[in-house]
């Protein structure tokens, strides 16, 4: 995909606002709840089935993909619990479970997952799920469809800060969800159709009535050029292909987006040199500052701009035990300047049997849960297990893969150089 428009790293899909209310209306009249458990966190394993000389597209495990589906984890300060969603699998096998749990962080456990939605035989991680919180904390589930051949669902939890069960609240043709809710007014949930493609919209109730460019100046929707007022980088024109991993803003409001740039689809030295790069809006304009070099298109990490200065990157940059498949070893790379410069703190996985990615940044996310992810090796069928970390990066746990008990203490997995 091509970086075209400043709109597109806010949307990556079609904009829509959403009151609870209409999800309310929106539920059936004899409504589908869901209470069943997994006995252990077990992500999904996945092909494109894009193949060409130096393998697939992307695979792997990617039971927290995609870089779309925002967020997959938020912490409560209320009850001091990391919520987090994905897409798990039964004992491994490539069958779509859209799961549901939380990381206790004064217990130090999670419970059995939480079966929200049985994708019936499914196994494209593109039906993942993300999440939200609202203001009475109910934990509510969007899973993604496919286009307009397999519809998305919302579903709410039965009981408010719990996972212990979820009621489905609507079902319709939504991709790639990225709800939020906004405080006293309700949802805006940002998702994808496909229409002539996969183009961008809006429908409102009160909010999303005008948006600008990082100038503040008015936009005229839809963005139908890509010559236009919100235009980041022509890239296309640099015949570049652009992958985007994460948006936050700076201490100025200002957007600071981190992607990798590509020289072709495929995997492989035909799309070298590739780039994790991290765009920055400035008072004169755009600023572009290429981090470190990239193995594939979709090795995915995740940007942090924190309350005392730094910004942080934590992703999959290291060379991997399948170098040239997507994913890699997860390293944590500060910044003191704003973007300016970066270098490499430390190693946050090592020597690992599997490549680690789509690593993921919780919504208010808390130091001891700070990026969330899985492993799984891209070259053929593997276990696929979750990981989360703390802030520094020096302390990695892996969620058990198998619980005889209800509850269970997250495994501490042996650090990095």
């Amino acid at each position: 995909m091509s970086l075209k428009c400043l709109l597109c790293f806010a949307l990556q899909g079609v904009l829509a606002v959403v009151a609870s209310a209409a999800l309310a209306a929106d539920a059936a009249a004899t409504p589908v709840v869901s209470r069943d458990k997994d006995d252990g966190y077990r992500g999904i394993w996945f092909t494109l089935g894009q193949f060409s000389e130096h393998g697939d597209k992307y695979s792997g495990g990617l039971g927290t993909y995609t870089a779309n589906h925002v967020p997959m984890a938020i912490y409560s300060p209320q009850v001091k619990k990391t919520f987090f969603v994905y897409g798990g699998a039964k004992q491994g096998q490539r069958y779509l479970l859209v799961m549901a749990s939380y990381y206790d962080h004064e217990r130090h456990t999670v419970p059995r997952p939480t079966i929200v939605h049985d994708k019936g035989g499914v196994d494209d991680p593109h039906d993942n799920p993300s999440l939200c919180l609202d203001e009475q904390g109910y934990v509510w589930v969007f899973v993604s469809g496919r286009g307009r051949h397999r519809p998305g669902f919302i579903y709410r939890s039965l009981q408010p800060y719990s996972v212990d069960g979820f009621e489905q609240r609507a079902q319709r043709e939504l991709t790639y969800p990225q709800p939020r809710w906004i405080e006293g007014r309700g949802f805006l949930h940002l998702f994808t159709k496909y229409t002539k493609g996969r183009e961008l919209y809006w429908s409102t109730d009160d909010m999303g009535q005008t948006w600008r460019n990082v100038a503040g100046d008015p936009l005229t929707l839809p963005l139908a050029e890509a010559q236009n007022p919100a235009l980041v980088r022509d890239y296309q024109a640099e015949k570049r292909l652009v992958y985007i991993h994460d948006l936050d803003l700076d201490r100025h409001g200002r957007p600071v987006i981190l992607y990798i740039t590509s020289a072709d689809y495929k995997p492989g030295p035909s799309g070298d040199p590739r780039w994790w790069t991290v765009a920055r809006a400035t008072a004169d304009g755009w600023e572009f500052t290429e981090v470190t070099r990239a193995n594939h298109n979709y090795t995915t990490g995740s940007l942090y701009l924190e309350d005392d200065g730094t910004w942080r990157i934590i992703g999959p940059t290291e060379p991997g035990p399948q170098p040239i498949g997507s994913g890699a070893e997860v390293a944590v790379w500060p910044s003191r300047d704003e973007g300016k410069t970066w270098r490499k703190d430390r190693d946050a996985t090592a020597r690992s049997p599997r490549n680690h990615n789509y690593v993921r940044r919780p919504v208010h996310a808390h130091p001891d849960f700070y990026a969330f992810w899985a492993d799984g090796d891209p070259d053929k069928l593997s276990p696929s297990q979750l990981y989360f970390a703390n802030q520094a990066g020096d302390r990695v746990w892996r969620l058990p893969y198998d619980m005889a008990d209800v509850v269970a203490a997250p495994e501490a997995v042996e650090q990095g150089k």
